[in-house]
C-alpha cells in the first residue's frame, strides 16, 4: 500500500504478508475438525513519535503469530416425516456439541504504527477457548423463493407471484401444468417435492461460553471493604436464537447471563422483513444493564446511580409508482437511561428518490444529536444509468456545542 497526504513528509509505504496454512478434514460424518496457522509481518517505511504523533524517517517492523483449531461433533441429527404439514413435509433436526481454540500472540514492534485501517490497529494476545452446544432445524421448503420456482405464471398471480405456504405451492403447479396440457396428476407426489422444495435452515439456537488462559473475562459483585469486584476466567454464557419462518423474515435474538451475579447483563432482538417489491423494515431492541454499578449504589459506596443504556432502532425503506419513488428512513430512540443533555431521538436519516429510465435524483437529510456535538447533513445525488454518480453534493451545518 501507498499513503499519500499531500505532504512529502506523511506519503509512506506498507507491505502486509500474511500467509495462513488451514486444514479441513472430516474423517467421519459425525465429525469436522478444522485447523490453522499464519505469520503476519507488516513493514512500514516511516513510523510516528507514540507521544507527539510526530510523523518519523524510521522504518518498522511488526509481527506476530495466530492460529486456531475448531471441533464440531459428534452430530446427531434425526429426520421427521410430515406430510399432512403444509409448511414442510419433511424436517431434519440436528446438534452439534462444538469446541473452538484461538491463539495469537503479542504483537511485536506495535509502537510507532501510523494508525489508518484494521490492518493497523491489530490486538493480538489472545489465548481463549470456547465451548458451545448448537442445534439446528432445518426444513424442505419452495426452492429460491418466488423467483426461482418452476411456475412462471404473470406478475402478482397466486398472491403476487409468492407461495406462503406448500399448499399454495401445489396449487400454483397444478393449474400451471393444467394450462400446459399436462394431466394433473403430474403436479403432485415425488416429482414436485424433488423440483421445488430445498432444505433450509429454519431455526438455529446455540449456547457458548469462554475461557481465557490469559486473565479474566468476568466481573462480579464488589467486595464491600475493597470495592473490588470478583472476576472469572469464564465469561458470561451467551444464547442466540435465530429463526427464519420464511425466505424473506427473520428474527435474532441474544442474551447474555453473568455467572457471577447470576443475571442477564444485556439483551437484544431483532426482526427482518424483506420484499423485493416492496423494500425492507428492520426494528431492533437493545438493553444492557451495569450490575457493578447496580450493586455499589445498592451497598451505598457510590451516589451515582447505574447507566443502563435501552434503545429502539428503526430502518426501513420502500418503493412507489412502479420503484420510480423511494422512500426510506433510520432512526434510535433511547428509551432507558440517558446522558444529561442528551435527546432520546438522535441519529436521524431520511431519503427520497426519484427514478427514471435513464437517471435518479436523490435527495438524503442526516440529523446528528448528541451531548455538545448537533449536526445537520444533507446530501444530493444525481445518477446516469451505465456511467453512475454525475453530481453528489454535500452540505454540513452544526457542529460542537458548549
Amino acid at each position: 500500500d501507498d499513503f499519500r497526504k499531500g505532504d512529502a513528509d506523511v506519503t509512506y509505504q506498507r507491505f502486509d504478508f500474511f500467509p495462513v496454512l488451514s486444514s479441513q478434514l472430516s474423517p467421519v460424518s459425525w465429525l469436522d475438525v478444522n485447523a490453522s496457522a499464519g505469520l503476519r509481518d507488516t513493514y512500514y517505511t516511516k513510523s510516528q513519535d507514540v507521544n507527539t504523533q510526530v510523523i518519523l524517517d524510521r522504518p518498522l517492523n511488526r509481527e506476530f503469530l495466530q492460529g486456531g483449531l475448531t471441533i464440531i461433533g459428534p452430530k446427531y441429527s434425526r429426520v421427521f416425516d410430515t406430510p399432512n404439514s403444509s409448511f414442510s413435509p419433511q424436517y431434519k433436526n440436528s446438534i452439534e456439541p462444538t469446541l473452538r481454540y484461538a491463539y495469537s500472540s503479542q504483537v511485536q514492534g506495535d509502537n510507532g504504527v501510523i494508525p489508518f485501517d484494521e490492518i493497523d490497529s491489530l490486538l493480538g494476545r489472545t489465548n481463549q477457548l470456547t465451548y458451545a452446544l448448537v442445534t439446528r432445524l432445518f426444513a424442505k421448503r419452495p426452492a429460491g423463493g418466488a423467483d426461482e420456482l418452476l411456475y412462471a405464471g404473470p406478475p402478482g398471480a397466486y398472491g403476487g407471484g409468492g407461495f406462503d405456504s406448500l399448499a399454495a405451492l401445489r396449487e400454483a403447479v397444478r393449474r400451471q401444468k393444467a394450462q400446459d396440457g399436462k394431466p394433473e396428476e403430474e403436479a403432485t407426489g415425488a416429482e414436485e417435492q424433488h423440483k421445488q422444495l430445498s432444505t433450509v435452515e429454519v431455526t438455529t439456537l446455540e449456547i457458548s461460553q469462554d475461557y481465557s488462559f490469559l486473565g479474566p473475562l468476568t466481573n462480579g459483585p464488589p467486595n464491600p471493604l475493597t470495592t473490588l469486584p470478583e472476576t472469572s476466567r469464564f465469561s458470561p454464557v451467551h444464547a442466540t436464537l435465530r429463526f427464519n419462518p420464511s425466505l424473506r423474515t427473520s428474527i435474532d435474538i441474544r442474551t447474555s447471563y453473568n455467572i457471577l451475579f447470576n443475571q442477564i447483563s444485556d439483551a437484544s432482538i431483532s426482526a427482518n422483513l424483506r420484499s423485493p417489491r416492496r423494500g425492507f423494515l428492520d426494528v431492533t431492541w437493545t438493553t444492557q444493564r451495569d450490575l457493578e454499578g447496580e450493586a455499589l449504589f445498592r451497598q451505598n459506596l457510590t451516589a451515582s446511580p447505574p447507566f443502563s443504556p435501552n434503545q429502539i432502532g428503526l430502518q426501513g425503506e420502500t418503493n412507489l409508482m412502479g420503484r420510480k419513488i423511494l422512500l426510506g428512513m433510520q432512526t434510535n430512540y433511547d428509551i432507558g437511561d440517558v446522558v444529561p443533555g442528551q435527546p432520546r431521538l438522535r441519529d436521524q436519516r431520511y431519503k427520497f428518490g426519484y427514478n427514471t429510465q435513464c437517471c435518479g435524483i436523490q435527495f438524503e437529510y442526516l440529523n446528528r444529536n448528541y451531548v455538545g456535538t448537533r449536526t445537520n447533513e444533507i446530501r444530493f445525488l444525481v445518477n446516469l444509468k451505465g456511467v453512475g454518480n454525475v453530481i453528489d453534493l454535500q452540505s454540513q451545518v452544526g457542529g460542537y456545542t458548549p
